[in-house]
C-alpha cells in the first residue's frame, strides 16, 4: 500500500520554534507527536505552578495570613513557620521571602529546561519535589503529600513524553 502524497514543507513537529520538517509522517504519527508534545508541555508547566503558588503562600505568611494552599513547596512553608515562631520580625520575613524566591526560581528553571527537552531537569526537579513531599509526610501533612504524589505522577508522564519525543527526533535525523 502506498503512502498518500504529502508536502514535507507543510508538516512539522508540534514542538514549537525548534520545529523541523517531518517527512513521511502519517496522520497517526502527527497525532502522536501532538499528544506527546502537549503532555510534555503540560507536565513541565507544573514546575511554574509550584513556583508561583509557593511565592503566594510565602507572601500570605509574610503579611500575617493564616491560610495556605496545599499546592507549592513544603520547605518554603517550613521556613515561613520558623520565621513566625521565632518572631524575628521584618528581617526574618525578608529572609523567608528570599529563600522562597530562590526555591521558586529553581523550579522555574526546571520548568524552562524541561520544556526544552532536557530530561535531567525533569529528573532533578522530581527528586527535589519528592524530598519536599517526604518533608510533608514527616510533618503529617497527608493531603499535601498526596498532592505531591499526584504532581510527581504528572511530571513522570512529562519525562516519558520527553524521552519519546527525543527518540523520534533521533530516528528522524538518522533518515
Amino acid at each position: 500500500m502506498e503512502n498518500p502524497p504529502h508536502d514535507p514543507q507543510s508538516q512539522t513537529t508540534p514542538a514549537g520554534p525548534d520545529s523541523v520538517p517531518a517527512p513521511n509522517l502519517l496522520p497517526a504519527d502527527q497525532t502522536e507527536l501532538a499528544v506527546l508534545t502537549k503532555r510534555l508541555n503540560s507536565a513541565a508547566s507544573w514546575f511554574y505552578v509550584l513556583a508561583a503558588l509557593s511565592v503566594i503562600n510565602s507572601l500570605i505568611a509574610t503579611f500575617g495570613g493564616t491560610i495556605r494552599f496545599i499546592f507549592g513547596l513544603g520547605i518554603t512553608g517550613v521556613v515561613d513557620a520558623i520565621i513566625v515562631a521565632t518572631k524575628v520580625g521584618a528581617a526574618g520575613n525578608i529572609i523567608s521571602l528570599v529563600f522562597t524566591l530562590a526555591m521558586s526560581g529553581l523550579f522555574v528553571v526546571f520548568g524552562f529546561l524541561s520544556k526544552k527537552g532536557y530530561h535531567w531537569a525533569f529528573i532533578i526537579g522530581m527528586v527535589v519535589y519528592l524530598l519536599d513531599g517526604l518533608l510533608l509526610l514527616l510533618a503529617s501533612d497527608y493531603l499535601g503529600a498526596a498532592f505531591h504524589a499526584y504532581v510527581l505522577f504528572r511530571l513522570y508522564q512529562g519525562l516519558a513524553a520527553s524521552r519519546k519525543l527525543s527518540e523520534w527526533k533521533e530516528s528522524q535525523s538518522a533518515v
